[in-house]
């Protein structure tokens, strides 16, 4: 009975954990280097410097924090878009830029199930673009 009690709590804190930001400093970072990378290039530059972000995701076994980075630099590159009246290309669009943030956030095992993918997403989103605007 104890085994059942202590797998339950482990299973539970499993679903709520993964939903804090591992790192806001790196969070953080990834909102600034997002909005210098458009200044200095445009959106080519923004485009450029997500996509050799999740590929560096792969080479580390502990992951998390350089998938936060890439996940936020890709929401943040989304609102500076939108801010500055530019159009959005498709990759840092809806459920492109959704399937990505999943696959590497679950390869990281940054959350569990369905209800720990919304909450993991929500904490970001909710996190990052309030600040983007504020950057620019």
């Amino acid at each position: 009975m104890k085994t059942k009690a202590l797998i339950a709590a482990v299973a539970t804190l499993a679903l709520f954990a993964p939903t804090a930001h591992a790192d806001q400093k790196n969070i953080d970072i990834a909102i600034g280097d997002a909005v210098r990378t458009y200044k200095d290039g445009g959106t080519d530059a923004l485009l450029d410097a997500s996509h050799t972000c999740y590929p560096a995701t792969n080479r580390y076994a502990n992951n998390g924090d350089k998938v936060d980075y890439c996940v936020a630099y890709d929401i943040a590159a989304n609102k500076i878009l939108q801010n500055v009246g530019a159009p959005i290309p498709e990759y840092f669009k809806g459920i492109t830029m959704l399937m990505r943030q999943t696959g590497a956030a679950e390869h990281a095992h940054l959350f569990v199930g369905p209800d720990g993918l919304l909450k993991y997403m929500d904490a970001r989103i909710n996190y990052v673009q309030p600040k983007v605007p504020k950057r620019l």
